[in-house]
């Protein structure tokens, strides 16, 4: 189960085939990192993005338009590091 502090990444997928044999491949592209702020339950938590800056607006956009092509993965837990907390 995901806490509190854990990060997730979110990438965007397509797809592309190769010109030589027309195999087609996955590309993961990472839009933004996100952190956990509170967990919802065992279906949801709500995150923040992570150094987001004007992506934010697009990446919620793109869920809404293409789910399907929107991916999130579990990063680990932000751990602190002297007096200050980094992602």
């Amino acid at each position: 189960g995901l806490k509190e502090g854990d990060l997730i990444e979110i990438y965007e997928l397509s797809y592309i085939s190769t010109p030589a044999t027309g195999k087609r491949i996955e590309e993961k592209k990472l839009r933004a990192t996100a952190k956990v702020t509170e967990v919802n339950s065992t279906e949801t938590a709500t995150c923040e993005l992570q150094n987001a800056g004007s992506v934010g607006e697009q990446i919620l956009l793109d869920l809404k338009a293409k789910p399907d092509a929107m991916v999130f993965e579990y990063k680990g837990t932000t751990k602190r590091k002297g007096l200050f907390e980094f992602p």
